[in-house]
């Protein structure tokens, strides 16, 4: 999905696209619309380190290894479309900023404060809970109709347990607030996130005098 979010009656304005992890799709869409509008401010909801891991990726790519959890979400996301790893999303956009020598801006938490977040609200037994869930979830028919259903519900499902939500609530908030920074830059700002941050993201920006504007 790609929005267009206009500042208030000032006629300001940058593109925000929203898109889901592993689907193919959602990348090539991406990659049409950044050479559409030809940003020169690029934010992308990845840490820091993430932003550099993925351009050493596209330097020299190299094998990832996913977990049991990760694998199960490739296999039910795929019903909807073709997938891959790392993020189709994440390679486009990097990819694009590399090409053009932009620089990315990290929106998401970096390791440190994801890290003094994650000890701070998830103890052992959040832990035991949490690897129980994660088996019942692999095994549960959330009946969605898409993949943005599928993605909400799956991600609803894991943050029940309540140290991990607390966890992706904060970093769902960092983001919102990350891209309201970014925005006040002035250029042609092109931003991406994936799907899973975009209500906190809305509702601060309206808050803020923004609105949107769907434009794909």
């Amino acid at each position: 999905m790609l929005y267009q979010v206009f500042y208030k009656n000032s006629g300001r304005y940058f593109y925000l696209f929203v898109g889901i992890k592993g689907l193919i799709r959602d990348g090539n869409s991406l990659r049409d619309a950044l050479r559409v509008h030809t940003p020169d401010q690029i934010s992308v909801s990845l840490s820091p380190e993430e932003v550099e891991g993925m351009k050493a990726f596209l330097d020299d790519p190299f094998e990832m290894n996913l977990s049991d959890f990760e694998i199960v979400y490739g296999l039910r996301l795929s019903v909807y479309g073709e997938i891959m790893t790392p993020s189709p999303c994440y390679i486009e956009i990097i990819k694009y900023a590399k090409e053009n020598s932009i620089p990315v801006e990290a929106l998401d938490l970096n390791e440190y404060d994801f890290s003094r977040a994650y000890t701070q609200h998830v103890k052992t037994f959040t832990l035991i809970r949490h690897s129980m869930r994660k088996k019942k979830i692999m095994k549960m028919d959330l009946k969605d109709t898409s993949a943005e259903d599928f993605v909400i519900k799956w991600n609803n499902e894991v943050n029940k347990i309540k140290g991990i939500g607390k966890v992706e609530k904060l970093r769902s908030e960092y983001v919102a607030e990350s891209l309201l920074k970014e925005n006040l830059k002035g250029k042609r700002h092109f931003a991406y996130i994936d799907l899973e941050f975009l209500d906190d993201t809305r509702n601060l920006l309206e808050k803020n005098g923004y609105t949107f504007e769907k434009v794909l």
